[in-house]
Parts: structure tokens; sequence; C-alpha cells
């Protein structure tokens, strides 16, 4: 339990002044060093569904069709939250905003960008 601790403490211990990565970010991006290796890869997988047509989810994660971006929202009264992962480069995009503003709005427009720079880069 100590070991946990220790690496949650230092997954979320303040950035040096070069970094101005939030803490909802830098958890987003480090949350696979909290896990054994297998079960953040498995965590990344989708697992079978039940049904056909259902969607793609891994362990806690919604998973996009072409498994390149994985997917975790949230909802208080009058607050919503999404947290986005680009798989291959752990690209990380946290959106937090007030009901008012429709998130999916903001989500799509990332997915957007994270698409057309796949196409550029070549990768798929």
């Amino acid at each position: 339990m100590a070991s946990e601790i220790q690496r949650l403490r230092k997954l979320l211990a303040k950035p040096g002044s070069s970094s101005t990565r939030s803490l909802p970010t830098r958890l987003g991006a480090g949350w696979s060093a909290l896990l054994p290796g297998t079960l953040a890869r498995e965590a990344l997988t989708p697992q079978p569904v039940s049904e056909a047509g259902g969607g793609r989810a891994g362990l806690g994660w919604f998973i996009s069709s072409r498994g390149d971006i994985a997917m975790h929202g949230g909802a208080i009264p009058g607050s919503i939250a999404s947290l986005l992962i680009r798989v291959r480069d752990n690209q990380v995009q946290v959106t937090m905003t007030n009901r008012q503003v429709p998130i999916d709005r903001i989500d799509d427009r990332v997915l957007r960008s994270w698409t057309r720079s796949n196409e550029e880069s070549g990768a798929e």
C-alpha cells in the first residue's frame, strides 16, 4: 500500500517551472503508472460486449471504434467533465465546464483535431 501511495504522490507532485500541465492532465497522462503494466494495457483493450452494436469499453474506459481514443466522463449537478486520451502518444485533453456549455461540442473539436494530426503524420 505504501508503494502505491508513493507512486501516486510522485505522479501528482507539482511539476517543474517548465511544465504547465494541470493536476487532472498529469493524472490523465500518468494513470497507467499506478497499475501493473498488464492491467493498464487491459484497461485500454476493448472487452467483449454482450449485444451486437454495443459500445466498446475497456476496464473503466470507453474506447473509440478505431481503438485510438480512450474516454471517460462524469458529472455532478451543475458541472460536467471529460477526459480523452489519444492512446498512441498519450496526448491528454481534460475538459471541465458548467452544464450551460455542451461538452460534446468541445470533445468533438478535440477528436477532429487529433484525427487530422493522425492523417497528417501518416499514423493509423
